[in-house]
């Protein structure tokens, strides 16, 4: 019998060293979002704001994002999302779960995988 759950799939990785509260491009069409790794060097919870909208449908701190990813303070997260983005694959980081746009002090780094 063979093992399946490590066979290759199409993926590509996308990282962000330093993630802020400006609306970003993961990817700018559909796609399915698979998992998200996220560090968080602040000493206090952050946020990840993940939109189903090209960046320029994103106003930080009045887009209703579509997804939202708590990363405690000093720490380092890990979703598994597999989630499907029709429309693009944007993102803000910020000190507030939804409807914030305060930067975070030190930028998050995010490492994702989509397809």
């Amino acid at each position: 019998m063979s093992d399946t759950r490590f066979q290759a799939i199409n993926t590509t990785r996308f990282i962000d060293v330093d993630g802020d509260n400006t609306a970003q491009a993961m990817k700018t069409s559909g796609g399915t979002l698979v998992k998200l790794h996220i560090f968080n060097p602040n000493a206090s919870i952050e946020y990840v704001q993940v939109f189903n909208k090209a960046t320029t449908g994103v106003t930080p701190g009045t887009t209703v994002p579509d997804m939202i990813f708590g990363v405690p303070a000093s720490s380092y997260s890990t979703y598994e999302v597999n989630s499907n983005l029709k429309t693009a694959i944007s993102y803000v980081c910020a000190d507030e779960p939804s409807g914030g746009a305060t930067d975070p002090t030190t930028g998050l780094v995010i490492t994702a995988t989509y397809i």
